[in-house]
């Protein structure tokens, strides 16, 4: 009998706030975009948003 190997893939937390609701529990949701920025998501309010949504909330 072979052993399977199963691989769990953990988010990668990040340092930012969530613009709605001011959460820490932000992660990255996803490092392949169009435009090459990472998306980020929040595990509190379910809000996504990229670098350039950042930026002009800034």
């Amino acid at each position: 009998m072979t052993k399977q190997m199963q691989q769990t893939l953990v988010p990668e937390m990040a340092d930012e706030l969530c613009p709605r609701c001011g959460s820490e529990a932000v992660r990255v949701a996803d490092l392949i975009t169009l435009s090459g920025d990472p998306l980020f998501d929040c595990r509190e309010c379910g809000f996504e948003w990229g670098e350039l949504l950042r930026d002009l909330m800034a």
